[in-house]
């Protein structure tokens, strides 16, 4: 991964995803499962000053309604903050996944930007 312009370690896993073990990794981002695994993005924001990705539980995006993932979207914003943080799904957008589902993300970035 060295002299990539810019590293993202994705840790997937559901459960058990070894966080503590990749905050020591060469990389400018972190993303893993906070919703489904942890650690939460506090708990992560205490272990780490790399940029978080996350937020978002992929798993239940895919059969709530928008404005549940619009209400978690603000939640994980309002933790991690505006800056070094990624505002995306704990994984991949499962198929099936409602594009309004996934234009919340957008939305609540807009609407907290303009607070």
């Amino acid at each position: 991964m060295k002299g990539m312009p810019y590293v993202i370690v994705h840790a997937h896993g559901e459960k058990g995803a070894h966080f503590d073990l990749f905050t020591e990794y060469d990389c400018g981002a972190l993303s893993w499962e906070d919703r489904q695994g942890g650690p939460s993005l506090k708990t992560a924001r205490l272990k780490t000053n790399k940029c978080l990705a996350g937020g978002i539980d992929h798993v239940m995006a895919q059969s709530c309604g928008a404005e549940a993932v619009y209400a978690q979207a603000r939640e994980a914003i309002a933790v991690a903050g505006s800056i070094g943080f990624i505002l995306a799904p704990g994984c991949t957008f499962l198929p099936g996944t409602p594009p309004e589902n996934m234009l919340a993300l957008k939305r609540a970035s807009i609407d907290a930007a303009g607070k």
